[in-house]
C-alpha cells in the first residue's frame, strides 16, 4: 500500500509538472487563443442591422449593407458602390488597418457613407443569443450583423 501511495504521488507530480510545461511553452511561442467558438469570418456574409453610438442612441438601418469576408479582403456593398479594405482576424479583434476604397459610380445614403467610413481600427467582434455579429469599438459605438445564408 506504501508502495501504490508513493508511486501514485511520484505520477500526480509528474502529470502537474508536464502540464505546467506545456501552458509556459504557449506562452513562449505567442499561441493566441482561439476565436469564440462558433465564430467564423472568412466566407461569410453579413447585413448591417443597427449601429449604437457612444451615448447609447440605437439607429436601425432602413437599407441593405452587406460585409463578406474573403482570405484577406472584406467587401462593403453600400447603396450604389462597392468598397473593400483588408483586414485581419486575431484573438476576437477585426483589424481595419486604413479606410475602405469604394467605386465611384454616384452617390451612397448618408448612412452608407458613415458606416464605411466608420470600420476602420480595431473592433472586438461577438455573437449574441441569436448568432448575429456584434462588432464594438471604444469610440465608435457598437454594429450588429445579421447573417446572410446563401
Amino acid at each position: 500500500m506504501r508502495y501504490f501511495n508513493l508511486i501514485f504521488s511520484i505520477a500526480l507530480l509528474i502529470t502537474i509538472s508536464l502540464n505546467a510545461c506545456k501552458s509556459k511553452s504557449k506562452m513562449v511561442n505567442n499561441e493566441q487563443p482561439k476565436p469564440q467558438e462558433g465564430l467564423q469570418l472568412l466566407q461569410t456574409s453579413w447585413l448591417a442591422l443597427s449601429s449604437t453610438n457612444m451615448a447609447g442612441e440605437v439607429y436601425n438601418f432602413s437599407k441593405s449593407y452587406e460585409i463578406t469576408f474573403d482570405t484577406a479582403r472584406a467587401m462593403l456593398r453600400l447603396d450604389v458602390n462597392t468598397c473593400n479594405n483588408q483586414y485581419t482576424w486575431a484573438n476576437n479583434i477585426l483589424s481595419f488597418a486604413s479606410p475602405f476604397g469604394c467605386t465611384k459610380k454616384c452617390c451612397d445614403s448618408k448612412d452608407g457613407s458613415e458606416l464605411m467610413k466608420s470600420l476602420q481600427g480595431d473592433w472586438k467582434v461577438s455573437l449574441d443569443v441569436n448568432k448575429n455579429l456584434l462588432l464594438e469599438n471604444e469610440t465608435k459605438g457598437k454594429i450588429l450583423w445579421k447573417p446572410i445564408v446563401r
